[in-house]
């Protein structure tokens, strides 16, 4: 695969963390969250998540459950037996299980992403119900203290999540797709401790470079909020290491400077962004624009993560990025 293709197909991975297609704004019909029967596991626990819907729709005519998750980290259990002997579990059905109408059996779609639709025929799903369930099992053999989040699949071109119902009327019915606020999750394994702590992030998984902006208004989604970026912009992504213990992370993000010159967090010459959204296995992005960012210009970026024992790891090096565009053409 070529450079060129390589570096397409990270920007879709690392813009589908940060970006989505929903800008509805605080008007939502209903929020539908992601729990976890607890928030910290041990190599070999099962993991109950279960789908919870907030406010009563009426009528409730389906939805699709997509999400994201560690595969590395996590098992899907569809074994029926298995669950019933060891946890007691009795789903209505599996693989899934939904509270409401009739699944069509879950499915894993691709690494780590889990996905099913939920077909019913105009039922009151009443408020703060659960929804949907699906178990998992954590592998063995994990070492060190790991973060998995659970993300719901927002982007369009991804199959997204939706809630679906049926409204009647004078010249047939009309599907409408509710304006629903789909929240993550996170869980926290605490496997046994590495032979040596992580004394730094990965530099395998970080790195930096700028894009061509060839549209007027690119429309994402930065930390909630609809964004117009008419300006070229750049991408940096790093990735959160384990560390032993029980510690966790506790701030993510990266330092830019147009020197690669005491590249932490003690400079405060620095501008320090700090990381929102964080993918599945623990990637987070950021994303520079705007006319402070000069053409010609090399600027560079510094990942760190700062854990709850009060210790920051970087990246082995700063990485870097330059603007599209000559210096010349700027001034």
């Amino acid at each position: 695969m070529s450079k060129t293709i390589s570096k397409i197909l990270l920007l879709i991975f690392l813009l589908n963390i940060i970006s989505v297609v929903s800008f509805a704004g605080e008007d939502y019909i209903s929020h539908w969250t992601m729990t976890t029967d607890k928030k910290t596991y041990l190599p070999g626990d099962y993991l109950i998540l279960t789908i919870k819907n907030s406010n009563s729709i009426n009528p409730f005519n389906g939805a699709r459950i997509h999400f994201t998750f560690d595969e590395n980290l996590l098992e899907y259990v569809t074994d029926f037996d298995e669950l019933y002997n060891n946890i007691g579990a009795e789903p209505a059905t599996l693989p899934g299980s939904a509270s409401y109408g009739t699944c069509s059996g879950g499915m894993i779609t691709n690494d780590g992403e889990f996905v099913d639709t939920i077909a019913s025929v105009g039922l009151n799903l009443r408020e703060a119900k659960d929804v949907y369930t699906v178990y998992f099992k954590i592998k063995k053999d994990i070492y060190g203290t790991r973060e998995v989040n659970f993300r719901w699949i927002l982007n369009s071109k991804d199959y997204p999540s939706w809630v679906v119902q049926t409204v009647p009327g004078v010249s047939g019915d009309t599907e409408t797709y509710l304006n629903v606020k789909f929240e993550d999750t996170s869980i926290v394994i605490t496997g046994e401790n590495m032979v040596e702590d992580n004394k730094m992030l990965s530099g395998s998984h970080s790195g930096s470079f700028s894009v061509k902006n060839d549209s007027e208004n690119t429309l994402t989604e930065i930390n909630g909020t609809a964004t117009f970026i008419s300006t070229d912009y750049a991408i940096s992504f790093g990735r959160v290491v384990p560390r032993n213990n029980g510690v966790i992370k506790t701030k993510a993000g990266f330092l830019l400077s147009a020197t690669n010159v005491d590249m932490n967090i003690q400079n405060k010459m620095l501008k320090n962004f700090e990381a929102v959204n964080f993918g599945s296995d623990n990637f987070f992005v950021g994303l520079f624009y705007g006319p402070g960012l000069k053409a010609g210009e090399t600027y560079y970026v510094m990942p760190y993560v700062t854990y709850s024992d009060g210790i920051t790891l970087y990246a082995p090096q700063a990485t870097s990025f330059t603007m599209p565009g000559n210096k010349e053409d700027a001034q």
